[in-house]
């Protein structure tokens, strides 16, 4: 079956002009389950015309890529009895194409997409996305070009971290080994409740040793992070023999502690550059190695730019102090591990300001800093050279990171010969509070000429130095940037951007005249390949970076390409295969620059209509959104603007996005999120339900262990023998004992140092046995009772814990002020969990295991219908002569036998009867048709 939808090119809000649904019978001898196949058609080019993807430059050939190059396919495991696809599948390919659509960022095998949610809508552990060739769909040639088939695959938060840790595809092959996870078809299957590595925990430790010998693919996380120069804040943290014998205010005067004030309109540039980051074009699912031989200095170039981009000079570091709270020091030996001691790079970004600091090896490409300098600034960003032998010595002295649990905050770690330092801080240390450089007074001078130039550099369409070149509409503008030509937006003014082949029609305005008049290189991010312009890759057919300028290394005049009337590459032939394709050479002097239209925002991602949560969950509400100028976010709850941001049960966090803290009923409401710019607005609302949590106590509270559903702990006093404390139990509820001891095994020691106080329950352990309580060692949880230990066996999974110490056996099993805050409840067997709200009422029974819904309104389980699920559903009917007495089972009608209830039955005369039957029927019309009703009496007369 097909599902179609107005698509976007005919005013409709869906990408895809259409999705193929098939059932696919699998293949039981390979272990293939019988599933779901979801074909997407739209992302390749399907018309030719150009009235969905660019046609102009195909040039009438079919060898490239077609459209997008790809289409999307999932296959789903299908249920029993299940006879009509779910169409929620297509809901999630048009979403994931719509991104694709409006960032152009392609899905290739191997990208794994997280999601934060069940791909469903359910309650399912699935709610991530990797992306794997298809396993039957081979790519195809059709006359537009080139269609490969990329197919989605649902995995748990476990396996898309790993995927993170170390790669895609060597999580797909450990998944596609696992026949309940996928297996060779890589088929989702919703109702998988086991990870891999739960399933076989082995697979773990191939994980770890693929980071180990083949590198991380994680290049970066956000985090809580500080870096600073020891010495600039008053503070002395290196030792006497790593200082130099200046005074400070000797350094002052040299420039190399105080620098000045970067202002907001640079703040913004730099803050523009720390969200590309260290970027390397895509490559095919690998990570590659850096030719040492063509790594540029750009410490070297940014030092030598003129007139206001002085405020922005890359400066070094004679010394470093690196802070990280535990969470992100816990990353740190992965860092080194995956990435580093790999030739690659690493960044710490800070989730509260726009610091950030990567960790880069000598290999890494387009580095600002160098071994001779190994550490150098951008504003807020630092970078870090590690050699090869200093990654092993920080692998060596920081492995005890890999476990954080086990470390004492702060904690802290320094190598004073390779003047370096690196703290790592509790989660909860207040990083905003840390100190900035501050610029003394002889330095303002230079921060006011720089904001009263702001109007002439935005004029010229650069933000350093540059000049417009065609009709207000392209400039060229000089500077570096690392990696990819992408990556180098912070060169361009605000509203301006690097040019690419999206933008021919301004490029085309160039005539060859104009273009070899232009002293300098500058570059546009396309590649002139065989005479097209594209866009610019790492492969071999297109990475010949275009460009502009008299001192560009290759000029053809007459030749097609990006501009008109010849041909000029900025770099070209051979990039690719060293790795090094679109990237910055020293011939190239800088980018073009073009005027960038407006665009109006668009919300990417619509959220539900409506979402319940319980009162004990955590969770957010995301508003992700396109458009030029970046969209203001503003937030509404039943139409009034929220303007919480950090405190409270609702609040708005930095992303824009809505968190919501252990939220109470009267949260419930409709959340509308509104984003917007000069150009337009756009808006989605969700409905959020939240349902009050259940409680086990008496007093509807709950002092611990919320999340547990049939152990609750219940704070208050009472009399007597511990088991009389089921006074502060709910109703169905008492206090827990060894019979519960099923239910207390659930309780982890994470539960127990969270709960405050100690609460008892009627057990003790004797001997590592648990029974009820009769003398001095009643059992209780919480991190405040007086005896832990965790060797000892008990009524819980792990360890012991006891009430009261050893010596006060005195205490019996009773309550003791200033130790015991309360009992532990448990829930009888049996008993069922009765909401604190409002139940719907069906004045008639709902039968066969329904359940009332809403007033008077039954749902039915599989196999009955009916207003009280009185009816059972037999598929295919029973005929009209049978009656459906239970699923799938007919029961035939009297006077009717055989398999389809359509034999009539021949009667016999029952063996009491007077009269004859002949020709096999019964002559005894007034006694029955089968002399039934004078049975009894003719037996009688026959005894007597």
């Amino acid at each position: 079956m097909k599902q179609p939808y107005l698509v976007a090119r005919l005013g409709g809000p869906d990408p895809l002009d259409y999705i193929s649904m098939y059932a696919n019978p699998g293949d039981e001898n390979r272990g293939i389950p019988p599933h779901w196949h979801y074909i997407s058609y739209g992302l390749s080019d399907l018309h030719g015309d150009g009235r969905v993807h660019d046609h102009n430059f195909r040039c009438n050939t079919n060898e490239g890529p077609s459209g997008f190059g790809f289409e999307l396919t999932f296959r789903l495991k299908r249920e029993s009895g299940e006879t009509n696809p779910p169409t929620w599948p297509a809901t999630l390919m048009q979403a994931l194409a719509r991104y694709v659509f409006q960032t152009e960022n392609i899905l290739y095998s191997g990208d794994h997409v997280p999601w934060h949610m069940p791909l469903d809508g359910s309650e399912s552990r699935i709610q991530h996305m990797l992306m794997a060739e298809d396993a039957q769909l081979l790519p195809i040639t059709t006359p537009f070009g080139v269609v490969n088939f990329v197919q989605i695959i649902g995995v748990c938060e476990e396996e898309l971290r790993a995927a993170q840790h170390w790669n895609g595809p060597g999580v797909i092959e450990l998944i596609r080994s696992q026949g309940c996870a996928g297996g060779p078809w890589l088929i989702t299957d919703m109702r998988r409740g086991e990870t891999i590595f739960e399933v076989e925990p082995h697979l773990q430790d191939q994980v770890e040793q693929g980071i180990e010998t083949e590198g991380s693919n994680l290049s970066g996380v956000n985090s809580r992070c500080s870096w600073e120069e020891p010495g600039e804040n008053g503070d002395d943290y290196y030792n006497e023999d790593m200082k130099d014998n200046r005074t400070v205010d000797e350094r002052r005067n040299s420039n190399e502690i105080d620098r000045p004030r970067i202002s907001d309109f640079e703040s913004e540039q730099i803050k523009a550059t720390l969200q590309k980051g260290l970027q390397f074009p895509r490559r095919d699912s690998r990570e590659f190695e850096y030719d040492n031989t063509r790594r540029k200095q750009s410490f070297d170039s940014i030092g030598s730019s003129e007139g206001p981009t002085e405020l922005l000079r890359t400066r070094t570091l004679d010394f470093v102090h690196l802070k990280f709270n535990l969470e992100a020091g816990s990353l740190l030996p992965l860092a080194l591990k995956g990435r580093l001691r790999h030739g690659r790079h690493f960044t710490f970004m800070s989730a509260l300001n726009d610091t950030a600091v990567t960790l880069v090896s000598t290999s890494v490409n387009g580095s600002i800093a160098d071994e001779n300098h190994p550490f150098a600034a951008h504003g807020p960003w630092l970078q870090v050279l590690l050699t090869d032998d200093f990654i092993e010595e920080m692998i060596v002295d920081t492995e005890e990171l890999v476990h954080p649990d086990e470390i004492m905050c702060p904690k802290t770690y320094s190598w004073p010969e390779r003047r370096l330092m690196i703290t790592i801080l509790p989660d909860e240390a207040n990083f905003s509070q840390i100190k900035k450089m501050t610029s003394p007074p002889q330095y303002l001078i230079l921060v006011l000429c720089a904001v009263a130039g702001r109007t002439h550099l935005q004029e010229t369409g650069c933000s350093g130095n540059g000049k417009i070149i065609k009709e207000n509409q392209l400039s060229v503008c000089k500077g570096s940037w690392s990696g990819h030509i992408s990556n180098s937006s912070h060169l361009c003014a605000p509203g301006w951007g690097v040019c690419s082949h999206k933008e021919q029609h301004l490029l085309s305005l160039i005539h060859w005249k104009q273009a070899t008049a232009i002293r300098g290189c500058y570059a546009i991010n396309a590649a002139q390949d065989g005479g097209r312009c594209r866009e610019c890759r790492d492969t071999m057919d297109t990475d010949d970076l275009a460009g502009i300028g008299k001192d560009c290394p290759h000029r053809n005049v007459g030749q097609t390409s990006c501009i008109r009337g010849g041909r000029i590459d900025a770099s070209c032939c051979v990039d690719a295969y060293f790795h090094t394709a679109c990237h910055q050479t020293s011939d190239i002097t800088g980018v073009v620059c073009c005027k960038v239209k407006g665009q109006k925002p668009q919300i990417l991602v619509r959220p539900r209509e409506k979402l319940v949560e319980s009162e004990s969950n955590i969770f957010l509400l995301s508003c992700q959104s396109s458009g030029f100028p970046p969209p203001t976010i503003h937030w509404y709850r039943n139409g009034r603007q929220i303007t919480a941001t950090g405190k409270g049960r609702v609040s708005i966090i930095s992303t824009g996005d809505l968190l919501f803290t252990l939220p109470k009923k009267s949260d419930t409401g409709l959340y509308s999120c509104e984003v917007v710019n000069e150009h337009g607005m756009d808006m989605a609302s969700t409905k959020v339900v939240i349902k009050g949590s259940y409680s086990g106590c008496r007093d509807g509270s709950t002092e611990g262990f919320a999340d547990h559903k049939d152990v609750h702990a219940c704070k208050g006093k009472w009399e007597g023998h511990v088991k009389k404390g089921r006074s502060l139990c709910q109703r169905g509820w008492r206090v827990c004992s060894p019979r519960d001891q099923a239910s207390l095994r659930y309780i982890s020691w994470i539960d127990i140092f969270d709960l405050q106080g100690c609460y008892a329950y009627d057990a003790e352990n004797t001997r590592g046995k648990c029974k009820r309580c009769t003398s001095g060692k009643m059992a209780g949880v919480g991190r405040q009772c007086d005896r832990m230990r965790h060797s000892k066996s008990s009524c819980l999974a792990s360890g012991r814990m006891d009430v009261f110490k050893s010596k006060d056996n005195n205490n019996g099993c009773s309550y003791k002020e200033g130790v015991t805050t309360g009992v532990l409840c448990c829930r009888k067997k049996g008993h069922k969990q009765v909401d604190n709200q409002k139940t719907a009422v069906c004045a008639a029974k709902c039968e066969n295991g329904g359940t009332c819904i809403k007033p008077n309104v039954c749902e039915c389980p599989p196999g009955y219908k009916g207003a009280t699920c009185h009816i059972a559903i037999c598929e295919g009917g029973c005929g009209p002569f049978a009656t459906c007495v239970k699923p799938g089972r007919c029961r035939c009608k009297k006077g009717y036998v055989g398999k389809k209830c359509r034999k009539k039955v021949k009667h016999e005369c029952l063996r009491y009867c007077m009269k004859s039957c002949p020709s096999g029927n019964c002559t005894c019309p007034k006694y029955g048709k089968s002399c039934e009703k004078v049975l009894w009496t003719h037996r009688n007369r026959l005894k007597s």
